[in-house]
């Protein structure tokens, strides 16, 4: 403790007595006694330190009280100012704001200590009002959170500061300095990246004539326009004020001080350079929070990120042929429940879907690299992507062969630094695994209003540690979702090629939509975006717009009741559950039937284009860009199933092994719903 107190000797200490070792009788020099209710039985008590040495503060309550040692000080308006010391506690209630030290206006105090802790270091930062004099306390209870116990101050120091360091907890006043410029390169870089991304992996080639590629950006455009008009009239509120609060902070102080301590943010940094960009562009031209313009800004990355992917899955498809390309495209486009995700709702699972689809169009042409930043910044986007991104590992010509696992690996560290870092501060980045844990337990529930089989076999918003036949529904729900998906990966590895592999993703999307617990009801989005891939027509068009019906109506639903956060009647949501279930089993057994041969997806003629020049580069040897054929004889070929390897299988298995133990490693925590934002009381502070 004297090392410490040491350490910060060089800013001037504007506390008298600060170290509590001067005084007369009961009364240390410099300080005086205060408190709320003189018939609490309240005491106040000072320990001159032996020596010269460290004295105490001592304030004793039986009965719940605001009571506190304080002490004038003189300061200099505008400036800022840290106030720290120790405390120690015994008994200290947990009812009440507990022991702090603290500035006598308003609520601002130090990190509260309950229970029984040893002599432990607090501190806040404040920024005076104008004022030229201002009372510091060493303090149990407060204004109206009154608690009761005993509490020890000692070392109590406050110093003119700068200001508050990076991600400094328990600060008070404007954070004026430009803290902006950190994270901006990765900022530039990430949009260059994307707007790279899309025009090279959405070109449309000399399939489709410049006149129907006008008429189709014509009709993209025309269906943006209208989704802009509406997008100020509708909202979910709980979301949209949660961007809204997240865009304002980060334009206010920057990335690096946005995941402080006792501030609820649990999206990760991907989406928040987003909402970054909007909370910047939202302050230089002036647009208020809450106005239809700031709305329509609010929505409107989302909105592109429709756009974008409706584009992508025109291009993709175009050379198998007009009629099919539109129609995937035109499905995704005009599809209902798509469209109240983002132009209604205000939700952004379009820029989750959009990283991953950029993925996995990458990696068709063989641009690994590529293929696995997008799928990272998809990871550090939103935590649903842990489902999708590990699929592209089992790529069905082994990308692994080409020499470039080292190269991919080095893309996925250097994408995490560089877009995690700048949230980091100077914070170990164990932080950022427990942001992730975090969010997992925020909603520890059967299902967050998503109508699936979990919510039908454990009730809906149940707590999913609940015991059932000796297993919780979480683990129910895993063990479930773990035997459908096997069902699916096994047809894959039946017949391994694009087509099936595609599927992959929109299969894991629907089993865990289906199957896992802590489900939200939009969590179905991406399936719509890899099923579009397979074509909207035929068997598995009817599939296709079956669970696409479902959807709306599960979204809508939950849209309509947003203000009791639930989903519906009863008999609603567990009939759509049941039929999701049900078109859950019909969909694997599509799957197989086109891993025997027995069914042919529209899309498979486009997507087999991508084993054929896989094909094709190993024997000419080419370079390592897209390389794409029309020769029929190479669809014969990439149909034919590759010949398995012992590293493939070891590969394989050591895969499945790592997965399997990251699932199941901390599946009994947290035993409890950890938190609702309907509740935060500092997110309301920020509407």
């Amino acid at each position: 403790m004297v090392l410490m107190l040491c350490s910060g000797a060089a800013a001037r200490d504007l506390v008298v007595n600060g170290a509590l070792s001067a005084g007369r009788g009961q009364r240390p020099n410099g300080w005086a006694t205060d408190l709320w209710n003189k018939t609490q039985g309240t005491a106040f008590d000072w320990k001159a330190g032996a020596n010269g040495g460290l004295g105490v503060l001592i304030v004793r309550s039986p009965e719940v009280n605001d009571a506190r040692w304080v002490q004038e000080i003189v300061v200099e308006p505008d400036h800022w100012y840290q106030l720290s010391g120790f405390l120690r506690t015994e008994g200290v209630s947990q009812e009440g704001l507990g022991a702090t030290l603290s500035i006598l206006r308003g609520f601002e105090h130090t990190e509260p200590l309950k229970g029984d802790n040893p002599w432990t270091p607090v501190s806040m930062w404040f920024k005076t009002k104008g004022e030229r004099r201002i009372k510091v306390a060493c303090r149990l209870g407060s204004y109206g959170q009154v608690s009761s116990g005993e509490v020890w101050c000692t070392g109590i120091r406050v110093s003119e500061q700068a200001g508050p360091p990076l991600n400094a907890s328990y600060v008070y006043g404007p954070l004026e300095e430009s803290t902006t410029p950190v994270g901006l390169p990765t900022a530039a870089g990430l949009v260059v990246l994307l707007l790279l991304g899309i025009s090279r992996l959405g070109r449309v080639g000399e399939s489709a004539p410049a006149r129907e590629k006008l008429l189709f950006a014509t009709v993209l455009l025309a269906v943006f326009a209208a989704k802009v008009g509406a997008a100020p009239y509708f909202q979910y509120k709980i979301d949209v004020g949660t961007y809204s609060a997240w865009a304002f902070r980060l334009a206010a102080e920057g990335p690096a001080r946005f995941y402080a301590p006792n501030y609820f943010a649990d999206y990760p940094p991907g989406y928040m350079y987003v909402l970054w960009g909007i909370g910047l562009l939202a302050r230089t031209l002036g647009i208020t929070l809450g106005s239809a313009s700031f709305l329509i800004l609010l929505k409107l990355p989302a909105l592109l990120a429709d756009a974008a992917i409706s584009w992508l899955l025109y291009a993709r498809l175009r050379a198998a042929g007009k009629r099919l390309a539109w129609a995937a495209a035109l499905a995704f486009t005009l599809n209902p429940a798509l469209l109240l995700n983002s132009a209604v709702w205000g939700q952004t699972d379009s820029v989750l879907s959009l990283l991953i689809l950029l993925a996995l169009l990458a990696q068709g042409q063989r641009r690994f690299e590529l293929s696995w930043i997008f799928a990272t910044l998809a990871v550090l986007t939103k935590p649903q992507a842990l489902l999708l991104a590990p699929l592209l590992a089992f790529w069905p010509w082994g990308w692994w062969k080409s020499g470039r696992p080292l190269s991919c690996l080095l893309a996925i560290v250097g994408t995490v630094f560089a877009v995690a870092d700048p949230f980091r501060g100077d914070r170990p980045w164990q932080w950022l695994v427990d942001l992730y844990f975090g969010t997992a337990g925020y909603y520890a529930e059967t299902s967050v209003n998503a109508m699936n089989l979990a919510a039908l076999l454990f009730g809906m918003r149940h707590n999913d540690a609940e015991i059932t036949l000796g297993l919780s529904a979480n683990t129910w729900g895993f063990a479930i979702g773990l035997a459908i998906g096997l069902a699916f990966f096994i047809a894959y590895l039946v017949r391994r090629n694009r087509l099936l592999h595609v599927n992959l993703f929109a299969a894991s999307t629907l089993v865990s939509f289906v199957c896992l617990t802590r489900m939200h009801e939009r969590y179905l989005y991406p399936f719509f975006v890899f099923a579009a891939l397979l074509g909207v027509t035929g068997t598995v068009g009817a599939l296709y717009w079956s669970l696409s019906a479902l959807f709306l109506v599960n979204e809508l639903v939950v849209y309509l009741y947003q203000e009791t956060a639930t989903a519906g009647p009863d008999w609603v949501w567990r009939s759509v559950a049941a039929l999701n279930t049900a078109l859950l089993f019909a969909w694997l057994g599509s799957t197989w039937r086109m891993a025997r041969g027995r069914l042919d997806a529209p899309g498979v003629d486009a997507l087999a284009s991508d084993d054929s020049a896989w094909l094709r580069s190993l024997s000419l040897d080419g370079p390592t860009g897209p390389i794409t054929t029309t020769d029929p004889r190479d669809r014969e070929q990439a149909s034919a199933s590759p010949a398995w390897i012992p590293s493939e299988i070891l590969y394989l298995l050591g895969l499945a092994a790592l997965a399997l133990g990251l699932r199941v490693y901390g599946l009994d925590q947290p035993t409890d719903l950890v938190f609702d934002e309907i509740y935060f009381v500092e997110q309301a502070r920020n509407y």
